[in-house]
């Protein structure tokens, strides 16, 4: 089977898979309620959720302009980075598992680029990840610090995310001797020359790293502030009352849920979070009315983006 059907098959499989779980879910919800939801949306939390979106944009802009032009030695102008950004999350919608921003790998193919796309791609999205995580743990431990009564056992999500942070915190000590060590491999192959080979790119990656990994994180940490931000202002819009870090830690959770290969634009798998983690503070027609707006987030980008997405495909 060759790869064109492999992947056909994982995006048919994933559409079912967030059908399914669309429907275990909506099927228990009545409608008549759900539509009231809608109709007292709060105005003001609505502008607010919509700036924040354009914040977003900006952000992830900004920081891709700055991985190119550091990595990659590419001075992109903004826009080209925002056309790139924006673009990328038109292909969200259907590439399972958020991970639409692989087509910026045709579209950076005209740029002699010092560090292969797919490393800047794949390093953009540990960082989002890693940023995820790290707000996941951060509002989990000032709850607990605070002695806060969780409506269920946190406990085991609590020690994965520790075991996580500390993994990262260890990588980030050891980020230089990491670096040392790829480049003694590298020199011992004889390729201290060969300036273009994959060894020697990703030593200078690591080197890049080396000196702005606070810079790359503090961007990461700002962008995942606002799009968790984001889901504050969502229940707000439709009158959920839950403390401000519990919000920030189910919205996270939602987040990774929302991430993983499994759904489109993650579809099921995010609603799903949203709804068992604050179902304590919520009927289920609210919450299944917050994971519909929740996809906002996805689908107001895509759209925007997707003059964007044609015109870097016709230009690559």
């Amino acid at each position: 089977m060759d790869k064109s059907h492999k992947k056909k098959i994982k995006l048919i499989v994933s559409i079912l898979l967030s059908f399914v779980i669309l429907f275990l879910i909506y099927k228990r919800i009545d409608f008549a309620e759900l539509g009231q939801v809608f109709l007292h949306i709060e105005t003001g939390a609505s502008v607010m959720f919509l700036i924040l979106i354009v914040i977003q944009l900006i952000i992830a802009s900004w920081r891709w302009n700055i991985i190119t032009r550091d990595m990659g030695k590419v001075n992109l102008p903004f826009f080209i980075s925002m056309e790139q950004v924006v673009g990328s999350y038109s292909a969200n919608l259907i590439i399972p598992g958020k991970l639409g921003e692989i087509v910026r790998l045709p579209w950076m193919r005209k740029y002699a680029t010092k560090t292969p796309v797919a490393l800047m791609v794949l390093f953009e999205k540990l960082l989002d990840i890693a940023g995820v995580v790290f707000i996941l743990f951060f509002s989990l431990f000032l709850l607990k610090l605070i002695d806060f009564q969780f409506p269920f056992n946190i406990n085991s999500i609590f020690y994965i995310t520790t075991g996580i942070v500390v993994l990262m915190l260890l990588v980030f000590i050891f980020k230089k001797s990491l670096a040392g060590k790829m480049k003694r491999w590298h020199d011992k192959k004889g390729k201290r020359e060969d300036v273009t080979s994959l060894a020697n790119r990703i030593v200078f990656m690591l080197s890049v790293i080396d000196r702005r990994s606070l810079v790359y994180f503090s961007i990461t940490i700002l962008l995942w502030f606002i799009q968790v931000l984001q889901f504050y202002f969502i229940f707000s819009m439709i009158g959920v009352e839950a403390p401000f870090f519990y919000i920030f830690s189910g919205s996270c959770l939602a987040l990774l849920a929302g991430a993983l290969p499994v759904s489109v634009a993650g579809l099921g798998t995010r609603d799903a979070v949203i709804i068992g983690f604050f179902s304590p503070y919520a009927p289920l027609e609210v919450l299944a009315g917050a994971g519909i707006i929740s996809l906002m987030r996805i689908v107001i980008p895509a759209l925007t983006g997707l003059p964007f997405f044609i015109r870097q495909t016709k230009n690559s």
